[in-house]
């Protein structure tokens, strides 16, 4: 504890906030009671919230399966939607929060990220170099999803996202098989019902930005067949020369986007490309009638 309060204390920073904070961890499989420290939340004595959660999840690939791996993505994500509208994690939950200690910051956000670089051990992969050409950046496909999501829901004066977004795969039944639609709008809208599936192609690696192409056309394509009376979208990020890519990355990229775009329109699916999440998120509540 001295440690951690030398750290929150440094000269140069006065101290302006006193708040208690807590370790979230994730314990993916209850069976085992393994857990990995995956966040930090602070609450002011107001019970104002800051927290900060692990975005670089590529590690946890060493250690759980690929569902798991999707499972854990899908309960950070949940965990900071329940601390954004107010709410307590639920008890019993796969993340859980720690006893709550003492701490003083500059201010709340400053004591998370802080004891977020100090106690979660796994933060220190988002600080690598290949950050950008991993798929757990901040522009990433995962990312860009979450991004969207929580525009959406502060446009519509939502706590939670819209009944209409989908942050899991649609599941149909076809001929008595489960089918997954990898699509996160599914609503309807003044013109008819609206399919679309948020995809990134911020990537500086082929084999990231192909695979997030791949898997975005794949969604696109499986919307198509399931409701083939709708109007089916990919809602596409795409990095520019000021993001930090060269002319020649940025031909290379927008050739693989053609090519998509290319298949996309052979089953009647369009691919819209926006350069900020923000753009993504108002077409989109254009396109379910919203604006």
């Amino acid at each position: 504890m001295l440690e951690i309060h030398r750290l929150l204390n440094k000269p140069k920073s006065p101290v302006k906030t006193e708040a208690t904070w807590q370790v979230a961890r994730l314990e993916l499989d209850q069976a085992t009671g393994e857990r990995l420290n995956v966040g930090i939340v602070v609450t002011s004595e107001s019970r104002t919230v800051a927290y900060r959660f692990l975005q670089n999840l590529s590690a946890l690939r060493c250690l759980y399966n690929a569902d798991q791996f999707e499972d854990a993505a899908f309960l950070i994500d949940q965990a900071e939607q329940c601390l954004e509208s107010g709410q307590r994690l639920p008890e019993g939950w796969n993340i859980t929060l720690s006893e709550p200690l003492f701490a003083r910051g500059a201010s709340l956000q400053a004591i998370a990220d802080e004891l977020y670089q100090r106690l979660v051990p796994l933060a220190a992969r988002e600080q690598r170099e290949e950050h950008l050409d991993n798929d757990d950046h901040p522009h990433a496909t995962r990312n860009v999803k979450a991004t969207v999501r929580k525009l959406l829901a502060k446009h519509l004066h939502i706590k939670e996202s819209p009944e209409w977004w989908h942050s899991r795969p649609v599941l149909q039944t076809v001929s008595g098989r489960s089918i997954r639609a990898e699509i996160q709008v599914l609503a309807p809208s003044p013109a008819g019902l609206i399919t679309g599936t948020v995809a990134s192609a911020w990537y500086k690696t082929e084999y990231h930005r192909n695979a997030s192409l791949d898997k975005a056309i794949a969604a696109a394509l499986t919307a198509a067949k399931l409701f083939p009376s709708a109007t089916n979208r990919v809602y596409l990020l795409e990095p520019t020369l000021a993001d930090g890519f060269n002319a020649g990355e940025i031909e290379t990229i927008q050739a693989s986007i053609e090519s998509v775009r290319y298949l996309a329109q052979d089953q009647k699916a369009d691919v819209a490309v926006f350069s900020t999440e923000r753009a993504i998120a108002q077409r989109i509540l254009e396109d379910v009638g919203a604006l």
